[in-house]
């Protein structure tokens, strides 16, 4: 709606650069945000997702088993964008991937 972190841009709108920090786990449709952003960019696109491989989501995995889990938000790792073997091929229907920085 108006307002919305994922309000779409006008149509005509293009970018050189396009930067998403972590955002594809909070979009209602993962992979139809990622097509959008694929769309503004007319050079690059930079992505940033949690690696669910990490130390720290480790340590928040351990941590969460020790209370309750029932009613907990699913967290940035636990998004099935945040692994590679969903991102990646998302990514090459839309492009040529000239990077890549993930733990399998």
């Amino acid at each position: 709606g108006p307002g919305s972190l994922f309000e779409p841009l006008p149509a005509e709108r293009r970018f050189d650069l396009v930067l998403s920090f972590n955002a594809l786990w909070l979009a209602t449709d993962w992979r139809a945000y990622l097509a959008s952003l694929c769309e503004r960019s007319t050079r690059y696109l930079l992505l940033v997702v949690t690696n669910p491989a990490s130390y720290g989501a480790r340590l928040r995995r351990l941590w969460r088993q020790r209370g309750p889990t029932s009613g907990q938000a699913p967290l940035p790792y636990e998004h099935p964008a945040s692994d590679p073997r969903n991102l990646l091929p998302a990514l090459r229907q839309h492009g040529t991937i000239r990077a890549s920085s993930h733990v399998d």
